[in-house]
């Protein structure tokens, strides 16, 4: 009873983050178990190499280092109110896991494609091509704010240029060939927001002059 009451009065931000960070620990924890790497090489890697496009979504929820779950998972835990607020769903988090799902989904399908037309057999995971369309959304919504860098916490840097910053460094590093990252995903969580921003504004003119 205690945790049922506790869980109906967390907001629904906080289901959402619960809920994501919970697969994304679980999953985390699978990688640990050696009986099972053969199996999470086979669903929670996407790669080129494989026909399935299960992995595409599964790996979106797969973390092997510490410190990529980490990161991926502050960040949503940090932008999730405005995120949600942003969709509109403050109360709701049923299209914020559309969303994230479908942002998720882009993202892994453009990472995949740009490494098939490249012709490289490296395998993708982690959420962060979904936390990228989070990230996105709200700064596309509110680019005057202010947001706060891991490696510098204490100062203040105007959303839309941290934003555009990133943005920059992926398509440096996509050009450049860098491994370490999915370069192709995070900029494809970032044009899943665009797109999404977009079409949401045309849909909204429409309304007005549908009234009107």
């Amino acid at each position: 009873n205690r945790i049922m009451k506790w869980w109906m009065n967390l907001s629904a931000s906080d289901h959402f983050c619960y809920a994501i960070i919970s697969l994304n620990v679980g999953i985390f924890l699978l990688w640990r178990i050696p009986r099972l790497q053969m199996a999470m090489e086979k669903f929670f890697i996407s790669s080129t190499s494989k026909k399935s496009t299960l992995p595409l979504v599964l790996s979106g929820f797969s973390h092997i280092e510490p410190w990529h779950l980490s990161l991926n998972m502050l960040a949503l835990w940090s932008f999730a109110p405005a995120f949600l607020y942003c969709l509109g769903c403050a109360n709701s988090s049923n299209w914020a896991w559309c969303y994230y799902l479908s942002a998720g989904s882009f993202a892994s399908m453009l990472g995949y494609y740009v490494k098939a037309a490249t012709g490289s057999f490296q395998g993708s995971l982690g959420a962060s091509g979904a936390i990228m369309a989070v990230v996105s959304l709200v700064v596309f919504n509110h680019p005057d704010s202010s947001v706060y860098l891991f490696f510098l916490p204490f100062v203040p840097i105007p959303a839309k240029w941290a934003l555009a910053g990133v943005f920059s460094l992926d398509a440096i590093g996509l050009m450049r060939g860098w491994k370490v990252f999915d370069h192709a995903a995070h900029m494809g969580g970032v044009l899943f927001a665009l797109l999404y921003t977009g079409v949401t504004s045309v849909c909204k003119e429409l309304k007005k002059k549908k009234k009107n």
